[in-house]
């Protein structure tokens, strides 16, 4: 059964608590890094404003907008297909702990991943969801070189944040995209542009494996 929605109001449960030292010690995480780094309140604000809460397949209240996009930036970073990133989000401490998700909560199924995509995609959400981003990497002092999307790293600054995509030739040089239609290519590069950004952020490091 999927979870519901998160609740930061809910007393923390007896299996939180027995890992909350787990959860101590893995502070300097990459994913507890980026979650400490971003201010998620104006991204639920830009996604709500146009984006409509539907119940689940269930009747059960929707899940948290934050919680669905939060799914994509780990699912961008591993290449992780919908199902993978259910999967993994159930198996790791790691993933749900990013997510906000309880130990007795399970990940959204991969479905619900798929329409919340295209859902943002359809509403003309991804380049504002960039430019927030962007907005606050600069706060940051932090801007991104111009050149080939995985080889873009972060430098620190005191300027206005450049722009960092731009026609599909350049970000994918010919190459096959992953999804089909213009606008959901737009999406996934913006996708990735977030995420990567993200993951060259200096003080951040990219672990290749997940607890």
């Amino acid at each position: 059964m999927a979870c519901q929605s998160k609740n930061t109001d809910e007393h923390v449960t007896f299996a939180d608590a027995l890992l909350s030292k787990r959860y101590r010690k893995a502070q300097n995480d990459f994913l507890n890094q980026v979650d400490r780094l971003i201010d998620w309140r104006p991204i639920r604000t830009l996604i709500n404003k146009k984006y409509t809460k539907r119940q689940n397949a269930i009747g059960a209240p929707a899940y948290d907008v934050i919680l669905l996009f939060k799914m994509l930036l780990p699912k961008t970073w591993y290449n992780l297909s919908d199902c993978a990133l259910e999967e993994r989000i159930n198996d790791s401490i790691t993933f749900s702990r990013f997510l906000g998700l309880k130990m007795e909560e399970v990940s959204p199924d991969h479905s619900t991943i798929s329409r919340f995509c295209s859902a943002l995609t359809e509403l003309g959400l991804m380049d504002k969801l960039l430019a927030q981003f962007n907005k606050q990497l600069s706060r940051h002092h932090i801007s991104v070189r111009e050149g080939v999307l995985v080889d873009a790293s972060l430098v620190e600054i005191r300027s206005t944040i450049e722009r960092t995509f731009g026609s599909i030739r350049r970000w994918f040089h010919g190459g096959r995209c992953r999804y089909r239609g213009l606008a959901k290519t737009h999406t996934q590069n913006i996708l990735e542009s977030i995420a990567f950004n993200l993951y060259r952020t200096p003080g951040i490091i990219m672990s290749s494996s997940v607890g």
